[in-house]
């Protein structure tokens, strides 16, 4: 009996594509922020331990700030959704939905078109 409820609630959560879509967004939310997190924080001690940070890149090396936010969304991202049993071909085109526009940003910053502030504010 609690097996049949259980595949009635996951039933459920994927009844609809549109269901299926916001049920794919919050997992893909949760686990950008977790990354942020779980990797961020050790990695800003990291820099802190050697003297620097994320204040100090944004002045001095403002491309690592962003390749430094994608990869912290990005790893555990890719992670989830091969846990959750997606192909490679779907993980790698959403991993280059992150990675794409942090190259471009950074091509932005690079040829001072838009500034740090700016394009972490898009």
């Amino acid at each position: 009996m609690g097996i049949h409820i259980e595949r009635e609630r996951t039933a459920v959560l994927t009844q609809t594509p549109t269901a299926t879509l916001i049920r794919h967004y919050i997992e893909m939310v949760v686990a950008m922020v977790a990354g942020m997190i779980v990797l961020g924080l050790p990695g800003e001690a990291a820099l802190k331990a050697i003297g620097s940070g994320t204040s100090e890149l944004r002045d001095d090396a403002p491309s690592v700030v962003f390749l430094g936010m994608a990869a912290t969304m990005t790893v555990p991202m890719v992670a989830w959704m091969l846990y959750r049993g997606h192909r490679w071909r779907p993980t790698i085109e959403m991993a280059a939905s992150m990675i794409i526009p942090t190259l471009v940003a950074i091509a932005l910053l690079a040829a001072d078109v838009l500034g740090f502030g700016t394009l972490m504010g898009l």
